[in-house]
């Protein structure tokens, strides 16, 4: 409890506070038997004023989809940006979403959104790992069929219970297959089998914000019955506002829960603790604050999200006594967590302790082999240590037959150790697999080719990409204007933008777009940074300090002032930080160097 103060204390001291969400005057009588959970958290971050709210300014290594950072990231993994409109003939785009997810920052994985709203206690552990009849149906068929394969199903005789239908819905989440889980929700909304429960109003509440977006979900949320409109449709919302970096709504829908007088769980603070770690890691503090005085216990994903904030941070003290911390209150290091340490440690350069990690890992006992080796071959790949990652594969190979995520898992791998042979060996051997492959798989080795600087290479799988039928999704507009910016091309990339900006269905990366705003600030090119800048409020990216950092920095490479520039931020309730700070400075004296050269 005192480090809790301690450390909001030492934040107002410096100006930094930022007012958040108050917590409630009423506390519970059990949180002394809690308070020692967030205290064990908060000494680990204490005192760390610059380093939660700010960064250095630099870019981080990775490729532009992979990239974390402290503002929004969209289209990413789990509860993602969804912004592509379901239609009948975007079968290509479902029929592999199962089979491959993009190498993500491993705190934004689907473990990181595991949503205790949409589970059923009604059905065991064990039947969800059978698959039912239903569910057989359901991925067995294309994804335009649906509907009449799903009446054959029951004019075959067989009966939809609830017990099927969770099992399927449970099978479609875990595999990420969100447009075909909508089709199958769409369908029952018209045969209404059985009386709608709280968790079935939730459940389509969230995978329509999934895939149709923000508005929708709202908009279906206000349809809901008032007696069905709980904790699990507001958690449920709440979530997706944290996933698409909406602060404002999510702050809002979070009072609301506790003015509704909810008995609110750590699945809710961590949903604040995800968005302000991608906006404003000042606020966590403020979480855990909220969370020590009401007497909500952490969970393992709790310190999952302290870990994966002090490990950007370059804090590997301060992640290391997280992990402390967390061993001593007796939470069993998972595999998930494991593998977030080891990131880190290679990010920072620590060779020795990645490696003890992940032999750590390669011990840790998990029912499904697999998921160990393919946490381990990017991993031993980014150490740059080929004998592991040919041992890894050779794992991998010894199965009777690869999945595509494996494949292209492999050809990531490869591409990280430059052995650029073999990862279009690998991709080849995905694209005779005998499965239709969507744009994630092409997007693997576009990727490799991206980082290495080989246009000529990445524009002919694009043409074969699209020979082949392959829709063009937010992640390849990604890699194709990373392909053109590690060129030199920044112009074409820049077109590529213009284009992928008018697709009606399709929304650009926020890094996507920032990283063509952050070489025209490099170049000192006002206007065509203002112009990058302008694309992205149109494309719903408002409210990062990052991108008008981004922008200042082009008027300070110009030298030129900005006049009016803190009016803007102010507008978007973007505060100065030390980057921005020091940024705003430097075009300050521009304005007295203007005035002088009147003057003379």
């Amino acid at each position: 409890m005192w480090a809790l103060r301690k450390t909001a204390n030492h934040l107002r001291a410096h100006g930094k506070y930022h007012h958040t969400l108050k917590t409630s005057a009423g506390r519970l009588e059990n949180w002394k038997d809690n308070a020692t959970h967030l205290s064990f958290i908060c000494k680990s971050i204490k005192g760390d004023v610059v380093g939660l709210g700010e960064t250095n300014g630099s870019t981080p290594a990775r490729g532009i989809s992979h990239w974390h950072c402290q503002y929004p990231k969209f289209a990413q993994v789990g509860r993602g940006f969804a912004s592509q409109v379901v239609t009948e003939d975007n079968d290509s785009a479902d029929a592999s979403e199962d089979e491959f997810s993009e190498l993500d920052d491993p705190a934004n994985s689907a473990e990181a959104h595991a949503d205790p709203y949409l589970s059923d206690a009604e059905v065991e552990k064990e039947e969800v790992h059978n698959a039912s009849p239903l569910y057989q149906t359901v991925l067995s068929c294309k994804f335009i069929d649906l509907p009449s394969s799903l009446e054959q199903w029951l004019a075959d005789g067989n009966v939809l219970t609830r017990r099927e239908v969770v099992i399927t819905f449970v099978h479609l989440r875990n595999r990420r297959m969100f447009k075909r889980l909508l089709k199958v929700s769409d369908w029952l909304e018209g045969k209404k089998p059985f009386k709608k429960t709280e968790r079935d109003y939730a459940s389509r509440l969230d995978v329509i914000t999934k895939i149709l977006g923000i508005f929708k979900g709202e908009k279906y949320f206000a349809s809901i019955p008032s007696d069905m409109r709980g904790q699990r449709a507001y958690g449920t919302l709440l979530a997706n506002y944290s996933s698409t970096c909406n602060v404002e709504k999510a702050e809002e829908i979070f009072k609301k829960m506790k003015a509704e007088g909810f008995s609110l769980t750590a699945f809710e603070y961590n949903q604040l603790l995800l968005l302000y770690k991608r906006l404003d890691k000042k606020k966590i503090q403020d979480v855990l604050k909220m969370m020590e005085d009401e007497g909500v216990k952490p969970t393992i994903f709790t310190y999952k999200i302290l870990i994966d904030v002090k490990g950007w941070m370059g804090d590997i003290g301060g992640m290391e006594q997280v992990a402390e911390n967390m061993k001593s209150e007796d939470i069993e290091m998972d595999s998930g967590t494991l593998e977030l340490l080891a990131r880190h440690y290679i990010r920072a350069g620590l060779a020795e302790k990645a490696e003890v990690v992940l032999k750590e890992l390669e011990n840790v006992s998990l029912k499904d082999k697999r998921s160990r080796l393919k946490m381990l071959l990017p991993l031993y790949a980014e150490l740059g240590k080929p004998t592991e990652v040919e041992r890894i594969w050779k794992d991998f190979e010894a199965f009777p037959a690869l999945r595509l995520d494996e494949y292209a898992t492999g050809v990531v791998a490869w591409g990280k150790l430059g052995q650029i042979e073999k990862a279009e060996i690998t991709f080849e051997k995905l694209l005779n697999s005998g499965k239709k492959l969507s744009a994630k798989h092409y997007n693997a080795l576009l990727n490799v080719y991206a980082d290495h600087h080989l246009l000529l290479k990445g524009k002919e799988l694009v043409k074969r990409m699209s020979d082949n039928g392959c829709t063009i999704e937010p992640p390849i507009w990604d890699a194709l204007i990373r392909l053109h910016v590690n060129a030199g091309e920044l112009e074409k990339a820049d077109s590529i933008l213009f284009k992928a900006c008018n697709q009606k269905q399709l929304r650009p990366k926020y890094w996507t777009m920032v990283t063509i705003l952050e070489k025209y600030a490099e170049r000192g090119d006002v206007a065509n940074a203002e112009k990058i800048f302008d694309r992205m409020r149109q494309a719903g990216y408002t409210g990062s300090a990052g991108a008008f950092a981004s922008l200042l920095k082009s008027y300070a490479n110009a030298r030129v002032p900005a006049y009016g520039f803190r009016e803007r931020m102010k507008a978007d309730k973007i505060y100065l930080n030390g980057r921005l700070n020091s940024l705003m400075e430097q075009v300050d004296a521009f304005k007295s160097d203007t005035l002088e050269g009147i003057l003379d």
